[in-house]
């Protein structure tokens, strides 16, 4: 099973595509619900690969760690996170040394279309992953003024 959290218009196939909005689609290929905790989805142990673009910024930071766990508990032995958020000391940087306007700061902090609750330094989310959340991170790079990574949980 492959997840696609809060996938707002990235409808993949192959994937169970998750997001809050209902939409007339098969249930094997999307459901409308909270990601916070995925026990509705799916059991233990069951994802081969759960994809989580802009999703963390969604949420409050005192969720976060919470949420990052339960995920972890679903990925399969081997099973692959994918985490892509807008890195909060970039943008910081890009403002501060006025290569982007308040406008685009603000846009990047708070979103534009899905509104945003927190916001994560790279190295805050790295440390959160390997050392409370307990994956390996397997990639880590940077898109423009986002965070990549690929974590994966290790074999029973």
């Amino acid at each position: 099973m492959k997840l696609n959290l809060n996938c707002g218009e990235d409808v993949r196939s192959g994937y169970l595509n998750i997001d809050l909005s209902a939409r007339d689609l098969s249930s094997d290929l999307y459901r409308a619900g909270d990601v916070i905790e995925l026990d509705w989805v799916c059991d233990d142990n069951s994802a081969d690969e759960i994809i989580a673009t802009n999703v963390l910024e969604t949420f409050s930071f005192n969720l976060i760690e919470n949420m990052l766990k339960n995920w972890a508990k679903k990925l399969s032995p081997k099973g692959v996170l994918k985490i892509s958020v807008v890195d909060l000391y970039v943008i910081s940087r890009l403002f501060t040394e006025v290569k982007i306007t308040i406008e685009d700061f603000i846009g990047h902090l708070w979103g534009s279309a899905t509104p945003k609750m927190s916001g994560i330094s790279r190295n805050k989310l790295c440390s959160m992953i390997e050392q409370k959340v307990g994956l390996k991170i397997t990639i880590k790079r940077y898109d423009g003024i986002s965070f990549y990574l690929e974590a994966v949980k290790h074999e029973d």
